[in-house]
């Protein structure tokens, strides 16, 4: 980077910092809601949340004092922009240390949807450590080659390495948990299903997200040597992952409701059924709806999973 070019270095930097600042915000909203909806919750996920915030909420300190020294402080020093100041340096610790606290989040939740089968969810955990260990390295590397130029010179390959981990680690994640989410479903068209089913959906949105930042950071970082957009991508990485750790746990509300609604109309499946098969509507039999819905075992109470559908379990009534 011997000649800076301002709209893809400092520029980058300066969009990179506001667009993870909202959502930075994003994350402060969805945790307000998260401790407003669900006091309920054990607590450890309730730390888990705090610390995801406090931990997003300090990389956002961190990008800002990294933006004040290249766009103030050294404000026309076009040498500065190669530099690589300790706020620089810190974003990485933080973004590994919110990366791997949801992907553990994540391992959690599909060994809950394994049937408590642990080979998948430890693979998954030694590649949270593996990339951790990469983190402290690309850290200790930034201090001692302290520009964007020596360090992609002697040690790049270590981001390269990290990057790739991190899309690995999300691809897994994604794929385990759709595969869990959809051979959970039964035969019958009942509300679990229906429910097993937008999870399914939700988990791959929110996967491809995460896997689209970890992928663009790591082509950027590749292709694009003379620039630091990379840099701007690998600041909202973070900020990606937990929004998407709120976002599944305030979902539940929204899985309530629909279960809620498709257990107080037990009609509506039998009506789809029906007008598939003849185009005729035919009522069921009041004792077959005073059955219980029949709820898998990884949706049980007991488990963190379940608190996500904690809802599906009842008895419907008997229509008047």
């Amino acid at each position: 980077m011997t000649h800076a070019h301002i709209p893809s270095t400092a520029g980058a930097l300066l969009l990179g910092g506001l667009f993870s600042t909202i959502l930075s915000g994003g994350v402060s909203v969805q945790c307000l809601l998260y401790f407003h909806h669900y006091p309920e919750d054990k607590l450890p996920f309730k730390i888990l949340a705090i610390f995801i915030w406090l931990v997003d909420l300090l990389q956002t300190i961190f990008i800002w004092v990294g933006l004040w020294y290249y766009l103030v402080e050294h404000f026309g020093d076009l040498t500065a922009i190669n530099s690589t100041p300790w706020p620089v340096a810190s974003i990485t610790i933080s973004s590994t240390a919110l990366t791997v606290a949801v992907h553990g989040f994540y391992a959690y939740r599909i060994y809950i949807l394994s049937k408590r089968k642990w080979l998948l969810p430890s693979f998954i955990t030694l590649l949270c450590l593996t990339r951790a260990g990469f983190a402290a390295a690309i850290t200790a590397a930034f201090i001692t080659f302290p520009t964007f130029s020596s360090f992609r010179a002697h040690l790049g390959w270590l981001f390269t390495v990290g990057l790739s981990l991190l899309f690995g680690t999300d691809a897994l994640v994604t794929a385990s948990l759709i595969y869990y989410l959809y051979t959970s479903r039964t035969a019958s068209t009942s509300p679990v299903n229906n429910t097993l089913r937008w999870l399914g959906q939700y988990t791959m949105r929110t996967g491809i997200f995460n896997c689209a930042g970890a992928l663009s950071a790591l082509i950027c970082w590749c292709i694009m040597s003379h620039n630091l957009i990379f840099l701007t991508i690998f600041w909202a990485i973070a900020k990606l992952y937990a929004n998407s750790f709120f976002a599944v746990l305030n979902a539940r509300a929204s899985l309530r409701r629909r279960h809620s609604l498709a257990l107080s109309d037990p009609l509506r499946q039998t009506t789809r059924l029906s007008t598939r098969t003849s185009g005729s509507i035919k009522l069921p039999r009041p004792r077959s709806i005073t059955k219980s819905v029949s709820v898998p075992q990884f949706l049980d109470v007991r488990s963190f999973h379940s608190s996500a559908t904690s809802s599906m379990t009842g008895t419907p009534t008997r229509p008047r």
